[in-house]
């Protein structure tokens, strides 16, 4: 658990070899639990790296004295669930389009008797 302590704080201070250090401490169960909201593998290692990037951006924010785990889970949680909202957005767009185009596509073509 010090040992937590110590890499969040040399990463709050930008030690890149900290930040590699917890990623593989953590790499797995983030992307584990990823996985099991949204599915998908590539869309879990997607999330995974989009939450570890926020990580970095956001290093000096961190708070050592609260719980890093439970922060990184809660991050992820939170980016899986985006990903999905974002996916559902794009299909129900798509299958707009697509019955927009079929209707066209029956309106425009002469009748065959």
């Amino acid at each position: 658990m010090n040992d937590v302590i110590t890499l969040i704080g040399q990463l709050r201070d930008g030690d890149e070899a900290a930040f590699e250090k917890i990623y593989k401490l953590y790499f797995a169960r983030v992307f584990h639990f990823a996985k099991i909201i949204v599915k998908n593998e590539d869309l879990a290692s997607d999330v995974v790296q989009e939450v570890f990037v926020k990580v970095w951006n956001n290093r000096r924010l961190i708070d050592v004295r609260r719980s890093f785990e439970a922060l990184l889970f809660s991050m992820t949680k939170n980016r899986a669930i985006g990903v999905l909202q974002e996916a559902s957005r794009h299909k129900h767009i798509l299958e707009k389009i697509v019955k927009s185009a079929t209707l066209a596509d029956r309106t425009s073509q002469p009748e065959l008797l």
